[in-house]
């Protein structure tokens, strides 16, 4: 978490907060492996589509 916040120039409890904001508003558990890896090929999938 203190590396990905330093590479976001956030502090470490800031992105622990947007990331609970983020779990709680698509209603999902980002701490669960196969949750992540369907958020990441959805955000793909998204970004080759060209909507982003």
């Amino acid at each position: 978490m203190r590396a990905a916040s330093a590479e976001l120039n956030l502090h470490h409890s800031s992105l622990a907060h947007r990331l609970k904001n983020v779990e709680k508003k698509l209603q999902v558990d980002l701490t669960d492996s196969p949750t992540v890896f369907m958020l990441t090929v959805a955000l793909q999938l998204y970004r080759i589509a060209g909507w982003a």
